[in-house]
């Protein structure tokens, strides 16, 4: 099978740009539902030119629809499915498993792709992906060489490669960063780049000394092309759809080289070093390190530096030099803030020496002030190749815009009944039902009314579930109504906890499993082994947050989807259910009108987390536990467990003055989040009292509850 080579195009130019350096494929975004929401992008009437376009130059085009959807724009997806199975476009990239139910069962021209936003990241998830009906899985950015033979040689599904580009700090699919600092969640289109601001740490905090502690360097595989190859990958993938024509010409056209045999590696990174983008890194692909990944000091823009601002006007910026990179007449520069936030992008008008610094007049007004860092971005002579080509010569694909059956599709997700069976809702036997409270009666012992409190329950039918990751806190929770425990420790922790038939026996009829949201490949087994003996023990529930954990839990486990797959719509809650889920926790990240218009008697409302913002493969530039603050004041800390490692906020999210606003939606079961605290007897009382009487809780935020999912 020979190896694709997969390029972005974020505009028109780039997509020329792509095909002229030799792209086998094209992936692109519609203003919509799509990863990249602040790239150009392309309307549909636009693809309808570009698939035969494409199909001329015998390459395919895949169009990302990589977002989460809230219930409210389901019925605009179900268009957009019908417009694009028209078209003939050659892949949808996915993530929402409502959206592939839909695509599936209702639109099978879509051949359909596994988004690296699913974080399939080892075998099990791989085959996962395939029995969703998904032909392909862009794997997470995160693995090793081996990792990715391994997925290979166990599973019978495509398998793309990010080769080269930006990298996130947090895995793909699991940063809430962007999301909890504002509401504009990396999940939907709309990341804000936090893992790229500056953070102060220790004493120096308020002053922003301190470093990029989470900007990695960027991507660059090209030295792994033959083992990549070898190792049966369908794909690579360059990154880059908000990158310009110039950068995917020249890193297209050095991969395909390389691919091609007509040029050597040592080559094509000669022909890289043009792409104006960051320090070099090769991640994880020749084993997983520590170091030569984040270089703290370096700051965090993208291009070639050509020095700091050090007088700012309305169009005009004085420039002190730091490279030998000097800049055009028409070549673009990007102004970044030594904060780290997004900076500003300009085309020079002109060029002049002032007194020896570079005076730069700008087409655009910029926001800059003395301090900022300019770096080169675009050269004209580059962009000036691209930007008069059109898509000529060809007829459109003719299409209709409105499904006509979109009324059927949309009723298939209704809303649900409780104790039906009807389609969009989960099966009988919720965590409220009948069958379910008798499965739990006469051992629930953590039902009666907590001895930290007098005061009685507010909604008798509520349930309360605690989650936790160390088994310090089960004898702190036996005197509270604790009636769901989710245990998420490490394995050493499991271990203990089977050892232990005393605790075992007070919690083994309310006890849930959960597994890590990363699993390498080579611990797959040790998981698998130790759910068996979970089993064995009497502990058969388990709460999952990745596609492939339904592939390691033993079967007949009863399975409860974590917020991280992100469940925003009843499509998604449809689809859970079909693959065997007995209930879902919403999305940390989800907001109170969205929960209402997608109710469920089988959904779980967290009301107090301390959020992971970060959840990451890669060691940060900064020691675990130290506290640290971005430029607006938001302090964090950062924890490393099992391998992974983890941004937290130092104000957790609290909902528990909210209960009865979402007892009266309809929802009736509630999630408190114990991680990353240790136990405590005071502060588990407050939380349990707060919940109990729906007061709220002291330092604590909504998160978007209030302001609404972004």
């Amino acid at each position: 099978m020979k190896l694709e080579l997969c390029a972005p195009a974020g505009s028109i130019e780039s997509f020329n740009a792509a095909l002229s350096a030799g792209a086998d494929a094209v992936y692109l975004g519609l203003p919509d539902f799509n990863a990249r929401l602040r790239a150009k992008n392309f309307t549909i009437k636009t693809i309808s030119y570009l698939v035969p376009y494409a199909h001329r130059h015998h390459a395919k085009l895949y169009v990302t629809l990589n977002t989460l959807a809230k219930q409210a724009e389901l019925e605009p997806v179900i268009h957009t499915l019908y417009q694009l199975e028209q078209t003939g476009v050659d892949a949808l990239i996915v993530a929402d498993r409502g959206v592939i139910d839909i695509a599936r069962k209702n639109f099978p021209g879509l051949r359909l792709h596994a988004s690296t936003q699913m974080v399939v990241h080892n075998s099990a998830g791989a085959r996962a992906a395939a029995r969703l009906g998904l032909r392909r899985a862009v794997l997470s950015r995160e693995l090793t060489l081996e990792e990715i033979r391994s997925i290979k040689k166990q599973a019978a599904i495509e398998l793309e490669v990010f080769a080269h580009g930006a990298l996130c700090y947090s895995i793909s699919g699991l940063c809430l960063a962007s999301s909890f600092l504002g509401g504009s969640s990396g999940n939907r289109g709309r990341c804000t780049q936090v893992c790229r601001r500056k953070f102060a740490c220790g004493a120096n905090r308020g002053a922003l000394a301190g470093g990029y502690y989470f900007s990695p360097n960027d991507l660059c595989a090209v030295s792994f092309v033959p083992e990549l190859t070898g190792a049966g990958v369908a794909a690579l993938k360059i990154e880059g759809r908000m990158k310009n024509a110039a950068y995917v010409y020249t890193v297209v056209s050095a991969y395909r080289k390389v691919i091609d045999g007509n040029i050597t590696v040592e080559e094509a990174r000669t022909l890289l070093e043009g792409d104006l983008g960051r320090k070099k890194t090769s991640l994880f692909i020749g084993g997983v390190r520590d170091t030569g990944i984040i270089t703290a000091a370096i700051r965090s823009g993208v291009g070639e530096i050509i020095g700091s601002v050090v007088e700012a006007g309305r169009d005009r910026i004085v420039v002190a030099t730091e490279g030998e990179h000097a800049p055009a007449a028409g070549d673009r520069v990007r102004i970044q803030p030594e904060s780290g936030f997004e900076g500003t992008a300009a085309d020079i008008r002109s060029v002049s020496d002032d007194a020896g610094r570079l005076c730069l007049t700008m087409k655009a007004i910029t926001d800059c002030k003395a301090g900022d860092t300019v770096f080169l971005v675009g050269r004209h002579k580059d962009a000036a190749r691209f930007n008069q080509r059109g898509v000529e010569g060809v007829e459109p694909v003719p299409f209709r815009a409105q499904c006509p059956f979109v009324n059927n599709i949309i009723r298939k997700y209704g809303e649900e009944r409780e104790g039906t069976e009807a389609s969009g809702a989960f099966s009988q036997g919720g965590p409220n039902s009948p069958a379910f409270a008798r499965a739990s009666a006469g051992s629930d012992k953590g039902t009666h009314p907590s001895k930290m409190s007098t005061r009685p329950r507010t909604q008798s039918r509520d349930t309360l579930w605690v989650k936790t990751d160390t088994i310090d806190w089960l004898d702190f929770l036996i005197a509270t109504p604790c009636q769901r425990l989710v245990f998420a420790g490490s394995m050493r922790e499991f271990d203990e906890l089977l050892r232990d038939e005393a605790k075992l026996k007070t919690w083994r009829s309310r006890l849930y499993a959960a597994l890590p949201p990363f699993i390498p490949e080579d611990e797959t087994g040790a998981w698998r082994q130790l759910l068996v003996k979970c089993k064995t023990a009497g502990v058969s529930r388990g709460v999952s947050s990745n596609i492939g954990h339904t592939d390691i839990f033993p079967k007949g486990t009863e399975i409860v989807a974590d917020g991280a797959p992100g469940c925003l719509n009843r499509a998604s809650q449809h689809a859970l259910a079909e693959q065997g889920f007995r209930c879902f926790v919403y999305p940390y990240e989800d907001d109170f009108l969205n929960m209402k218009a997608c109710c469920s008697f089988k959904g779980i409302a967290c009301l107090f987390s301390r959020v992971p913002l970060f959840i990451s493969r890669i060691r940060p530039a900064v020691r675990p536990g130290v506290e640290i603050e971005d430029p607006h004041g938001n302090r964090f800390f950062t924890a490393e467990a099992a391998g992974l490692h983890y941004l937290l906020p130092e104000n957790p999210m609290g909902l528990t003055h909210r209960r009865r606003k979402l007892s009266a939606a309809g929802i009736h079961d509630f999630l408190v989040d114990l991680s990353f605290y240790r136990p405590d007897a005071a502060f588990l009382a407050a939380v349990i009292d707060s919940y109990r009487n729906g007061v709220r809780l002291p330092d604590t935020g909504l998160f978007n509850f209030k302001a609404g999912l972004k």
